[in-house]
């Protein structure tokens, strides 16, 4: 059975979205403009994605990235175009999108989760021989190969295999004890 793999890189402008079907590839980005606000850039965002993901076999595994937790960001805005986009792929594939963090998503592609978006575009032409300077196609690609990943045993590079380990067994973090000001 031909198995196909989603990676999305969700966005309010340039959103992304790559697909592993067999020996196709497929990696591109929506263009919505500038003046283009609210319920309408939703509806574009959401039309684009129906349109791709309609000839998509299943079964699937979509890989999504996540919000970049770090940042400072319009985070009602990303989650409406998210929401948006898990709402497609529910509808169209019948499978929930894997979150994938930013970090791990870099260390998997090129080993270091700090990677900029030249260091993911050059990962992404020398690993996969996809060249691109769409930076949301480039990670969108890099994340359906971690959709792969998750579901097959092809692991190539080291930091594949680490960033796949750290995706499934992450550290739980405890809070840091409290300092009493008393006792200084």
């Amino acid at each position: 059975m031909i198995e196909s793999f989603a990676g999305i890189d969700p966005s309010l402008r340039r959103a992304g979205l790559a697909i592993l079907q067999d020996t196709s590839v497929f990696a591109d980005s929506i263009r919505v403009a500038e003046d283009c606000r609210g319920a309408e850039r939703l509806d574009k965002i959401g039309a684009w994605y129906e349109k791709h993901l309609k000839n998509v076999l299943r079964p699937c595994c979509v890989a999504m990235e996540g919000p970049s937790l770090g940042s400072t960001h319009r985070e009602f805005d990303l989650g409406e175009a998210s929401g948006v986009i898990k709402a497609v792929v529910w509808r169209r594939l019948q499978v929930e999108p894997v979150i994938v963090p930013p970090t791990v998503l870099k260390s998997f592609t090129t080993g270091n989760p700090m990677a900029d978006k030249g260091a993911m575009l050059h990962a992404v032409k020398t690993v996969w021989g996809f060249e691109t300077d769409d930076d949301n196609a480039a990670d969108a690609l890099a994340l359906a190969y971690f959709a792969r990943a998750l579901r097959e045993v092809r692991l190539v590079r080291r930091c594949e295999a680490e960033a796949i380990h750290s995706f499934l067994h992450p550290k739980i973090r405890r809070p840091r004890a409290k300092r009493n000001p008393q006792n200084i």
